[in-house]
This record gives structure tokens, sequence and C-alpha cells, in this order.
């Protein structure tokens, strides 16, 4: 604990008591207070972003992000032996979405720092419509490969356990790479009639964790891109990681588009996001590549399904969006 003392000084603490709580963060007690001493993955170059988003996140009063205290001599971190260490208040969690409630007021928080931070840039529609008609003759391909695997495990008296787990999803995955060639005419239907595109804050790294009633701690990984990417991460921990969860994640979407509006290209693009099936894939390309030398069948079983459960919240999310376009049009 000597070195987390001698940083400590740096703030003018010291310390009562030091409690790791993880090899990385400390709980704090000092002055009657509890704090959170972390000693981050930043490094010389993402320090420099991680400095600029908590500059801007002071100006433009976004209080969602957790503050940071500052050094005796004014910094807002602590550099020691190659590691940058940073100070802020300690919040206690449970690491766990619960409940209707805080799924609103996370969508609520998310919303308004997206809103907040963003900047609009000149869409390249010709890079756009390159890359999307690329991944589009991608899933026709992935649908013929998917199907000459299936008919293989088909052929098979005794399947083994993976195999009928990926006979069983068969339908599912066809129907994803299916609507997702759908989804590229979509968007670049939608992009011939959109000159810009929206750039935000994204934190990065959204999971229950680092997800609180007032703050979103740990803005390690923050940086500045489209929104969905925020949105697709805070989903696939959220909703695909605790499926009880997933009408709540679904049914109060609309309070995030009411703090942060996206367009209809920007919606089809993270149904597009969710719906990515090359995860799953790989793992049955690999299965049947070299099924005998595979380490572990239930790793790779349980790891096939959470992908799985992304697919499917990814169509349902999708049905939604239908379903709001067709009774907005009511």
């Amino acid at each position: 604990m000597e070195n987390q003392t001698e940083i400590l000084k740096a703030y003018h603490l010291f310390p009562q008591g030091i409690v790791p709580v993880t090899d990385r963060l400390d709980k704090v007690k000092a002055g009657g207070k509890e704090y959170a001493l972390k000693r981050s993955r930043l490094n010389e170059q993402s320090i420099q972003t991680w400095k600029s988003i908590y500059t801007r996140a002071n100006q433009q009063n976004l209080h969602e992000v957790i503050p940071v205290y500052l050094t005796r001599d004014r910094k807002m971190y602590v550099e020691s032996a190659g590691a940058f260490y940073y100070l802020t208040p300690w919040i206690e969690t449970n690491n766990r979405f619960i409940g209707e409630n805080r799924i609103q007021s996370i969508y609520k928080q998310i919303g308004r720092i997206h809103v907040q931070t963003k900047s609009l840039h000149r869409l390249n529609k010709q890079e756009l419509s390159s890359r999307f008609q690329t991944y589009q003759k991608s899933c026709s391909k992935d649908e013929s490969r998917l199907l000459a695997w299936i008919e293989t495990m088909e052929e098979s008296h005794y399947p083994s356990p993976f195999e009928l787990q990926v006979l069983t999803h068969y339908r599912d995955i066809r129907f994803s790479l299916n609507r997702s060639q759908q989804l590229v005419d979509e968007i670049l239907s939608y992009a011939e009639g959109e000159s810009d595109w929206g750039i935000s804050l994204n934190h990065g790294n959204l999971q229950a964790g680092h997800l609180f009633e007032h703050y979103i701690i740990n803005w390690e990984r923050a940086s500045y891109k489209h929104a969905i990417y925020d949105l697709y991460d805070l989903f696939r921990n959220g909703a695909v990681q605790e499926p009880q969860l997933k009408n709540h994640f679904l049914q109060n979407f609309a309070i995030y588009l009411e703090e942060n509006p996206l367009t209809s290209l920007e919606q089809a693009l993270l149904c597009l996001y969710l719906l990515n099936s090359n995860k799953y894939l790989r793992i049955v390309e690999n299965y049947h590549t070299a099924k005998e030398n595979y380490p572990s069948h239930l790793t790779l079983s349980i790891e096939l399904e959470q992908i799985y459960r992304q697919l499917i919240f990814g169509l349902s999310f999708q049905e939604m969006l239908e379903q709001k376009i067709r009774n907005d049009d009511v």
C-alpha cells in the first residue's frame, strides 16, 4: 500500500484505510469520506484524450460524467512507475441492471450526453455505398456457407451437442442474414436524402458496473464517434447478458430517442450492427474445420449462445422500430 499512500499525498489525503477491490481499484477512507483510486489503463497518448473529455464535460456541464479530484498541483492524475492514477468519489454498485426505472434513467443519461456533445459531419455517400454493398454481398455468401455446414451436420447420425445447437439456431441465423441484406438497401436509400452524420462523445464501455443513478464512471475508453456504438455496447452488456430485461430495453427505447433523436438511417444502421452474424459464423467455421482439436465444446457453446441472443435481440429491436413506424403512420 506504500505506493497508493504516496499517490494520495498528491491530493493531500492521509488514508485511514485502503481496501483493494480489484488489481486496479482501491477503496480509500480518509477524512471521513470514501474515494476510489484507480490505476488506469491510459498511456501517454490516450491520457490526452481522457483529459480533453473531462475538460469538455466541465465546459458543457455534463453532470453524468463522474468528477475527478484535482491534485494540489491542479492536475487530473498522478503518474507513478509508468502508470496513470486518478481519484474519484466512491460509489457503491451491485454490477447489475435492475428494473425498468434504472433502464429509463440510463437512456436519459446517455441520450443527454450524446445530444449535448453532438457535432455534424459531412456524410461520404460514395464510401458508405461501397462499404455496405460489399457487406451485403458478404451476407449473401454467408447464407450459402451456413447452408453447406447445416447439410453436413444433418448427414450425421449422431450430431454433437454443438451441432444440435447450430441446427436449432439455423432458421433465426438465416433470417438475420436475410434481414441484414434488406437493411443495407434501406440504409443506401435513406442515405440519398441525408447530408450530415452525427458524431458524439461515446463512453466506449457501457456496462452495469459503470452506470449509476447520478454518474457514469470509467471514461478511459471514451472517444468521439456515432452514438450507435454506445447503444450497441449497452444492449450487448444489458439486454443480451440479462435477457429477463430485454422487454424493458425495447419498450423504453423511445426515452433515449426523446433525448437524442436518431434518423431513419441511424436506426437502420444500429439494427444492422445488432444483426451482425460474423462472430457466430466464425465459431461455426472454426468448429467445422478443426472440430477434433477444439479445446472445449462447452466453452464454444456458451460463446455461441451469447452471440445468438444478441442476434435475437437485434431481430426484436428491428421489429420494435417497424411497429413504432406503423403506429406513427396511423
